[in-house]
């Protein structure tokens, strides 16, 4: 019988034949808070739009982008207490509310009662500030709406009656409905409505900072005590407002339990809401004067400052503020004007526009390791067959079965290999370009990549 030979020599290297792929399982890190400041207001609004929710959807991969409308500390202009608003409503309020009172007992009229003092009492509850300089008017308002509730039992509407009985104890202190006369059913069922609702009396401390001497702050329209910062209030949304320099700011609070409220009136009058959540500084001069830092530490939030919105130049993305006293990474993100007609807006690069590497290379590389292990076994074992074969033993079938996968395996093992150095290279991070055309109501956005 023919000698069998050895047709795959023996490989000495040591392979490590089992390879553990272990990946951690940990809770995702929390984002940081950040918020977009508009270094203008924007040129052309429906551009700027386009922009702001383009830099908002690369931003969001970093941080936790927060709508200005959110944002604890600030005060926003409120018209509706302004001094001319606020009287013309106050008039309309009192008419609405003394034609009720006067159809309701003095000619019977249940239905055109109802129908002035609901309207009346919905404005006055938009905008409770309305009497804030007339406290007889605020008296008048409670009386009117305890009437209106009233009616509103006595027609059979009780879902309707609990509503208004929810909007007045929030509104109105309990010394204010016991000032008025109000009947026994009515006053049972606003206590049945208060159990319900949890209205139980809280506090809530209210302190404004950077406001002009002679500010009047008031809580959901009423003054707080004499030299105190603190007024008790039901569970829900309140209203905290201050009067000064004759213009109001509001601030809508949720409150549930003893609650304390931070106002700075001064950064409340150096910036104004901006398009799609942003924030829009004053004046040129207000962002030299440290507007981003200041809004940071009120805040808590990374400062973004998006400069150009709106133009037809490029628009930057720069990290110009942090809480964390955290090194500033400067331009984070940058959309250029790109078409001479205009039509397309924005292309977007920077380091939030990176196309993430690919985790294929690891895959064929790990199926490399895991073929040429296979080959060799297969090889160490044909060699083994081979010579039980010239030793006379009847292994040639085992000896060939094993020849050819060690074969097979070495040839996938520098296929992969090869993969693994092609994917390697096409899979690399590289930089994203993202084309964003506005049109009538909405946009087109495109990808680019290279490699």
């Amino acid at each position: 019988m023919a000698k069998i030979h050895r047709v795959i020599p023996p490989i000495l290297v040591p392979v490590v034949l089992a390879t553990v792929w272990a990946v951690p399982v940990r809770a995702e890190a929390p984002r940081p808070r950040a918020l977009v400041l508009l270094d203008r207001e924007p040129a052309d609004a429906r551009i700027a739009g386009a922009q702001i929710r383009l830099a908002r959807t690369r931003l969001e991969s970093a941080w936790r982008v927060e709508d200005a409308a959110s944002l604890a500390g600030l005060a926003w202009p409120d018209p509706a207490c302004d001094p001319g608003p606020r009287d013309e409503r106050a008039g309309r309020v009192l008419q609405g509310l003394r034609g009720g009172t006067t159809r309701f007992y003095d000619e019977t009229d249940v239905e055109g009662a109802r129908g002035a003092l609901q309207p009346a009492i919905d404005t006055f509850l938009e905008a409770p500030c309305i009497f804030a300089a007339d406290p007889r008017g605020r008296v008048e308002a409670a009386g009117g709406a305890v009437l209106l509730l009233r009616l509103h039992l006595l027609a059979g509407r009780p879902e309707a009656a609990a509503d208004l009985g929810r909007r007045l104890l929030r509104t109105f202190g309990a010394d204010e409905l016991a000032a008025v006369d109000v009947p026994p059913e009515v006053t049972e069922f606003l206590d049945r409505v208060g159990e319900d609702a949890g209205a139980a009396l809280v506090p809530l401390e209210v302190v404004v900072t950077g406001a002009s001497p002679g500010a009047i702050v008031l809580v959901d329209g009423r003054l707080l005590p004499s030299r105190s910062t603190t007024a008790r209030v039901s569970r829900g949304i309140h209203g905290v407002t201050i009067l000064a320099g004759g213009s109001a700011r509001t601030r809508r609070v949720r409150v549930e339990g003893p609650d304390r409220v931070v106002l700075d009136l001064a950064l409340s009058s150096a910036v104004r809401p901006g398009p799609e959540g942003t924030l829009v500084a004053a004046a040129p001069a207000e962002l030299a004067g440290g507007l981003a830092g200041r809004l940071s530490v009120l805040t808590g939030c990374t400062v973004v400052q998006l400069s150009g919105a709106g133009g037809v130049g490029p628009v930057e993305a720069s990290v110009v503020a942090d809480p964390g006293d955290r090194a500033l990474p400067g331009v984070v993100l940058r959309l250029e004007a790109a078409g001479a007609d205009g039509t397309v807006v924005a292309l977007a690069s920077g380091p939030l526009v990176r196309r993430k590497a690919w985790p294929w290379p690891w895959v064929t590389g790990a199926a490399t390791a895991g073929l040429l292990a296979a080959g060799i076994v297969l090889n160490v074992q044909a060699n083994q067959a081979a010579d039980s074969v010239n030793a006379g033993t009847n292994r040639l079938d085992d000896w060939r079965s094993r020849r050819a996968g060690s074969i097979a395996c070495y040839a996938l093992a520098a296929a992969a290999g090869a993969g693994t150095v092609v994917l390697a290279i096409l899979g690399r991070p590289t930089p994203q370009r993202v084309v964003l055309a506005p049109l009538p109501g909405g946009a087109v956005a495109g990808f680019q990549g290279t490699f």
